[in-house]
């Protein structure tokens, strides 16, 4: 089995994916690469782990579910 590759994807400024006209420029190499990223995989991943400093609590804490809800 290969291993998979960690993976750094900036959101960009809100959202940016969503965007129209010339700020939607700004972000659209990068959403050309997410729609395309299977093609870079060696696999089809079983788990995706997702890091995120957006979510705030007094200690490292860990959210896991099939359906996460939005925090």
């Amino acid at each position: 089995m290969s291993r998979m590759p960690a993976l750094y994807i900036p959101h960009g400024g809100g959202p940016s994916f969503f965007m129209t006209g010339e700020r939607k420029q700004l972000f659209q190499q990068t959403e050309d690469f997410l729609r395309g990223i299977d093609q870079h995989l060696p696999a089809k991943p079983s788990a995706i782990l997702i890091v995120t400093a957006h979510w705030e609590a007094p200690v490292p804490t860990v959210s896991s579910s099939a359906a996460p809800p939005m925090v």
